[in-house]
């Protein structure tokens, strides 16, 4: 949020990739915050473990509906070293969304070079410089990334289309 918020370029954020970072979320979350994130997703009438194998079947099929469609998904959580993380979450979210664990300094300039190497590894150079800095007091930095590249199925006919101004929506 903190990349979108001060950018003034046009992004593009994938609802599914909203998603798995909400589920993942979920995970660690109780009570009424997790009522409300199941609520959110769509779920509420579902438990964690279900939800969890629902992302986990359906991001295997994804994979393999279109062989010449390439969908990569990729999660992390980054955890201030020494910071009390609970196993069970991690280990939820290892099982179902197979997140990487780090275990980082948020004060470091390191971590931040780290995170971006991440992202841009997982989308394979297309997200570069995804964060420009780190709020230090950061405890717990939870990331996901997805790659699509194919064909369209019906092109555009070159002759069809023509230059002009695109602007944002201010």
């Amino acid at each position: 949020v903190q990349a979108v918020e001060k950018s003034s370029k046009n992004i593009f954020i994938s609802p599914l990739g909203v998603s798995l970072a909400f589920s993942m979320l979920n995970n660690g979350a109780a009570g009424e915050t997790q009522q409300q994130i199941q609520k959110v997703l769509g779920f509420e009438d579902l438990d964690a473990e279900a939800i969890n194998s629902f992302y986990q079947k359906m991001l295997a099929a994804a994979i393999e509906i279109d062989p010449q469609v390439t969908l990569e998904t990729a999660n992390s959580i980054w955890i201030q070293n020494e910071f009390p993380v609970l196993q069970p979450f991690i280990d939820i979210n290892k099982k179902y969304f197979d997140a990487e664990i780090k275990n980082v300094d948020f004060a470091s300039s390191g971590t931040l070079k780290m995170i971006n190497q991440w992202a841009s590894d997982k989308t394979h150079g297309k997200v570069k410089d995804f964060l420009s800095e780190l709020n230090p007091q950061t405890v717990v930095f939870l990331m996901n990334a997805l790659y699509f590249w194919g064909e369209w199925t019906d092109k555009f006919e070159e002759a069809d289309t023509r230059k002009d101004t695109f602007t944002n929506a201010n």
